[in-house]
C-alpha cells in the first residue's frame, strides 16, 4: 500500500513519534473524547505515546489525517472502520474523504465487511457512515470513560457491494 494517501484536500500518512503532543491535545477535548467512549479519560501523553506505537506497528490501515503540515484527525480500517477530527474542521467533508480513500484500500485487498458506528446522537458520524454506504445492524451499550456512564451505539456495516454502489 502507498504511503502516504493523498486526497484533493489531504494527506494521510503514518503516525510518527513526534505527533505525540498534537493526539493528546486533540484526545484531551472532550467534545472529540466524548464521541470516541474506549479513548481513555483524561487522554494522556502516555497514551498517545501507545498509541503511536501500536498503530504505527499493526495496523497499516491507520493514519494521521494531515491538511498542509497540521494534523487534524485519524481515520483507521483496522478493525472497523473509525475516525476522528479537530471540531475546528468539522463540517467540511474531511471525514468522509479520508474515510473513502483508506475503504477503497481495504476493498482493493479483502471482501471482508467493514464494521463502524456511532454514538446515538451523533448525527455527524451517521452522516458520514450512512453517505459511505453503511447500514444500521444494531445498538450496544458501552462504557464512555469521558463521562464515566455507559452510552448507547448504533453499530452499522459496509458490505463490498454497498461500497460499489456509492461510487
Amino acid at each position: 500500500m502507498t504511503d502516504p494517501l493523498m486526497t484533493e484536500r489531504l494527506i494521510l500518512r503514518r503516525f510518527v513519534p513526534s505527533d505525540v503532543a498534537a493526539v493528546t491535545a486533540a484526545l484531551q477535548r472532550f467534545e472529540i473524547s466524548v464521541m470516541l467512549p474506549r479513548v481513555p479519560w483524561p487522554y494522556t501523553v502516555a497514551d498517545a505515546e501507545v498509541f503511536i506505537a501500536e498503530k504505527a506497528a499493526h495496523e497499516p490501515l491507520t493514519f494521521a489525517i494531515t491538511k498542509g503540515d497540521a494534523l487534524i484527525g485519524a481515520v483507521s480500517a483496522h478493525d472497523q472502520l473509525g475516525y476522528w477530527l479537530l471540531p475546528e474542521v468539522w463540517g467540511q467533508g474531511y471525514a468522509i474523504e479520508a474515510s473513502r480513500v483508506v475503504l477503497r484500500n481495504h476493498f482493493a485487498t479483502s471482501d471482508r465487511d467493514v464494521p463502524s458506528g456511532h454514538r446515538l446522537g451523533n448525527a455527524r458520524s451517521r452522516s458520514v457512515l450512512t453517505r459511505l454506504g453503511f447500514v444500521d445492524t444494531a445498538t450496544r451499550s458501552v462504557f464512555c470513560n469521558a463521562e464515566v456512564k455507559d452510552v448507547t451505539i448504533q453499530d452499522m456495516t459496509l458490505t463490498r457491494a454497498a461500497w460499489e454502489a456509492t461510487k
